[in-house]
């Protein structure tokens, strides 16, 4: 709780449930329900009754795969705006090019975590239905130089 005890300190808000890969391990496989994402509507009112009990930390994540939707970068500059954070996203990295790099790092995100499991790239593949290990890699090797030197 935070400091008025009446409100969480961090809030996972799912951006979509949709994803670009299909894990065998995970948890969307046994969803019934239709895949989209989130109405502006619902996250800005979520975001703004945030604001209201800062600080409060904002997880854009939960199942599916955050950098799908189109209004992610809007949505965590929107959010730090209103002094939510810090905000902590994760992705699987297969869409990460340079200028979604560019514009997660300028939204200002404060944390990214990459879901990576093993160093194996046959072990990763199978596991990971429709991700190519070496892009995840570069992708994510290329997110932290541009972090580091753009």
């Amino acid at each position: 709780m935070n400091k008025n005890n009446v409100f969480p300190v961090r809030v996972t808000l799912e951006l979509t449930n949709a994803c670009n890969l299909d894990c065998v391990f995970c948890p969307r496989q046994k969803m019934s329900k239709n895949l989209g994402f989130i109405e502006d509507k619902l996250f800005y009112k979520v975001i703004d009754e945030m604001a209201e009990f800062v600080p409060v930390a904002l997880v854009p994540f939960f199942r599916g795969e955050s950098l799908l939707h189109p209004k992610l970068v809007e949505y965590i500059r929107y959010a730090k705006e209103k002094g939510i954070g810090p905000v902590q996203l994760t992705t699987n990295a297969m869409l990460l090019d340079d200028n979604k790099s560019r514009s997660i790092i300028e939204s200002g995100v404060d944390f990214i975590s990459f879901s990576m499991d093993t160093t194996n790239a046959k072990d990763y593949e199978d596991d990971r239905v429709g991700a190519v290990y070496d892009t995840v890699v570069n992708n994510i090797l290329r997110f932290i130089d541009i972090r580091n030197h753009d």
